[in-house]
């Protein structure tokens, strides 16, 4: 989440920024070159570290209504969706 952070998430939310910056920087350095740079930020996705998460706040049922304000999907994309 390049654009949201929570508590404790410092380093995980700079290296998201950082990324988002870069693939900006890309896609204007190589656009007189007819290519284009695409950059997928797909929020929440069914993986340990958000697993963790919710295991923290009490299971899904506490995180889903969190997932569902922030991800139009209403879920967590499984990491197959994203690759």
């Amino acid at each position: 989440m390049a654009t949201l952070t929570e508590p404790g998430y410092e380093a995980y939310t700079t290296s998201k920024a950082g990324v988002l910056g870069l693939s900006k920087a890309l896609a204007v350095s190589y656009d007189e070159h007819g290519i284009r740079l695409n950059a997928l930020c797909p929020c929440w996705v069914e993986t340990p570290m958000n697993l963790k998460v919710a295991e923290d706040l009490g299971g899904m049922g506490k995180l889903y209504p969190f997932v569902n304000r922030q991800q139009a999907l209403g879920r967590m994309a499984s990491t197959r969706e994203v690759a």
